[in-house]
């Protein structure tokens, strides 16, 4: 009889898409003229790659430093790196190293962090769709031709900012 799918390696697997897009979202906004965000969006982005690398390279320090009894990674480091936007990398390191999967209480801070996130991506997304763009910020100044016979013609100018 198959197994039925395990829900957290598929929010795993959206989480590391998560990462990875973030990842080439940003390559994109600093490499190409084309792609432009907010300055906000960038610092988001930069944030989420930063310290889900250093959440997940956390989660196994403090898997490895558990198994030889040493001084471990506290519980409120690894809950900052993923508050500061490593909340990918973090439950990607959780279900790579099988590291705080079942403590209760680290589990409910860790998904309440993550549903901020997601309140806070979806935040967003609202503002990218209600925001001007900037093709509809500074319309083209119109430009005067000649007249073609002597009827007076009309000049718009452009508004003064």
């Amino acid at each position: 009889m198959p197994r039925p799918p395990d829900v957290l390696n598929l929010v795993a697997w959206l989480a590391a898409l998560w990462f990875a897009a973030a990842a080439v979202l940003l390559v994109l906004v600093f490499a190409t003229s084309s792609v432009r965000l907010h300055w906000t969006t960038d610092v988001y982005l930069a944030s989420t790659v930063l310290f889900s690398i250093i959440a997940f390279g956390a989660m196994g320090l403090d898997k490895s430093k558990a198994g030889r009894g040493k001084r471990r990674v506290s519980e409120l480091a690894l809950h900052m790196f993923e508050l500061l936007g490593g909340w990918p990398g973090s439950m990607l390191g959780q279900r790579t190293f099988h590291h705080k999967t079942r403590k209760v209480t680290y589990q409910a801070v860790f998904w309440a962090i993550v549903a901020m996130h997601l309140v806070l991506l979806a935040w967003t997304v609202y503002l990218w769709k209600t925001l001007p763009s900037a093709s509809t910020q500074a319309p083209e100044p119109a430009v005067a031709t000649e007249p073609a016979s002597d009827e007076p013609t009309m000049v718009i100018e452009p508004k003064a900012k």
